[in-house]
């Protein structure tokens, strides 16, 4: 009996426990507060976190555009009045611009962008310098098409993620100019495929 009783007082007790923290919960709802155990877990400052993750993304952005303006140099020296050529020309055209937006962009969060080619644009520009002819056309479209399915996953990630709403605008603006060349690449590969 004492043991029942004992139970029964816990219960009650554990009960009592549940409504208060429940309507705690509610409260803070209520008011636009969550107090979640996975806001815990976040940086304590978050502007900081989110400054250093843009910052990951301008240079992730710098880095493709030096690339894609080096490789669409080589192609038009490599291949000239070719269809490798012309994409190569619309290549640099197109990330030069991109480039000079996300710089005067970059400027005004204060972000400094990287100037000349990581290791990675290196390999990629060295890889296809020593090709030629149709060897070079078809390396070319092939990374052309790769490397524009990642530039559009980057600018899908940055326009959802970025922590500035101006950088994320130019991101999405962007999409469509690199699907634009993702189609370009494809059909050039396709070209290259049947000679």
């Amino acid at each position: 009996m004492k043991i029942q009783k004992h139970a029964l007082t816990v219960s009650k007790l554990f009960l009592g426990l549940t409504i208060v923290v429940s309507c705690n919960r509610q409260a803070d709802v209520a008011n636009g507060s969550t107090n979640d155990s996975t806001e815990d877990l976040r940086p304590a400052n978050n502007e900081s976190a989110d400054a250093t993750e843009d910052q990951q993304f301008f240079n992730r952005v710098a880095l493709t555009d030096l690339k894609e303006i080096e490789v669409g140099k080589l192609a038009q020296q490599k291949r000239p009045g070719t269809p490798t050529a012309a994409f190569g020309q619309m290549l640099v055209s197109d990330h030069s611009a991109s480039s000079q937006k996300l710089k005067s962009l970059a400027s005004k969060m204060g972000i400094t962008l990287p100037s000349e080619l990581d290791k990675n644009g290196k390999a990629v520009r060295d890889s296809l310098s020593g090709l030629q002819g149709k060897e070079f056309d078809t390396r070319f479209a092939a990374m052309m098409v790769d490397g524009h399915k990642e530039a559009i996953a980057l600018m899908k990630e940055i326009s959802e993620y970025a922590a500035k709403t101006e950088f994320r605008k130019w991101a999405s603006e962007k999409i469509p100019v690199l699907e634009s060349h993702l189609s370009h690449a494809e059909q050039l590969q396709q070209q290259v495929q049947k000679r």
